[in-house]
């Protein structure tokens, strides 16, 4: 893997607990859960 791949492999991995069992319909509610959460 490049270092491009590796850098977003692991900004996923790091967003996934703050998503994953959500209503994926609720878009809105994703984004202001990310936005929430800055790094």
């Amino acid at each position: 893997m490049t270092w491009k791949t590796s850098s977003v492999v692991g900004a996923i991995e790091d967003l996934a607990p703050l998503l994953v069992g959500r209503d994926p319909r609720d878009i809105e509610q994703a984004v202001r859960v990310l936005k929430k959460c800055r790094f």
